[in-house]
């Protein structure tokens, strides 16, 4: 993905110094449209010659919490993906070598056009995403099982409810269903966001434990999916 600053004739060497050396170029103008992710929805775009970087785009609000889960092919090598905000300064990047993963519950500094490029460098790759936001399902009642379950594969949520300093509480969770092999974490986070408890399970329950809350406010049980869709049956003990 290398921008030309001028028109002209570009020149390239090779030199191996004492070696005799024979040598293989492709070269093709980066000319993949950049694909527009929606909401809610599975894309897909690909490249059509090895090396070609895929970009894709979205529109984000400030202060928004986002998640994007992407599944990949290629021919060889990692993929890299980078994630830059509507200024082009870089959020996220990570090279994955797994056809599998996902960015979780990314806030969004400012509102516009996000952007996504996806580069293996010498390969030929097709890249799937779903892009969701994070969601608050509401008020989570004391001493009464709660179905807290995302809706789409890979959304980060959460439910709320208040305590006063001093109080124990026991968040627990059972019946855990996955789509796939992921292990969600859950948090206990405090008034402030700071995180109380937290724990992943791979199993069908768990539980935080007794937990004598420091100050009074809003307490927070949340959920990070990884890739996978995931119902949980949560109790708040208290």
């Amino acid at each position: 993905n290398i921008v030309l600053p001028t028109t002209g004739a570009y020149g390239i060497t090779v030199n191996d110094g004492s070696a005799l050396v024979t040598s293989t170029v492709f070269m093709d103008l980066n000319t993949v449209a950049t694909t527009t992710i929606p909401f809610n929805t599975y894309t897909t775009a690909s490249n059509q010659y090895p090396g070609q970087t895929i970009p894709f785009t979205f529109n984000g609000t400030a202060g928004q919490a986002i998640n994007l889960v992407w599944s990949s092919n290629w021919t060889n090598g990692c993929p890299n993906f980078n994630l830059t905000n509507p200024s082009g300064t870089t959020m996220q990047n990570t090279t994955q070598c797994g056809t599998g993963w996902s960015w979780n519950n990314i806030v969004l500094p400012t509102t516009g056009a996000y952007g996504i490029t996806v580069n293996d460098g010498s390969a030929l790759v097709t890249s799937t995403v779903m892009l969701s936001a994070s969601a608050n399902l509401g008020t989570l009642s004391p001493n009464t099982n709660t179905t807290f379950s995302n809706s789409y594969a890979g959304q980060y949520i959460s439910m709320t409810f208040s305590a006063s300093s001093g109080q124990v509480v026991n968040v627990s969770g059972s019946g855990i269903v996955r789509s796939g092999g992921n292990c969600p974490t859950y948090y206990l986070l405090n008034p402030s966001g700071g995180v109380v408890q937290n724990t992943g399970v791979c199993g069908s329950s768990f539980s935080l434990g007794s937990t004598t809350l420091s100050t009074a406010g809003t307490y927070t049980v949340s959920m990070n999916p990884g890739v996978d869709l995931v119902t949980t049956t949560l109790y708040l003990g208290e």
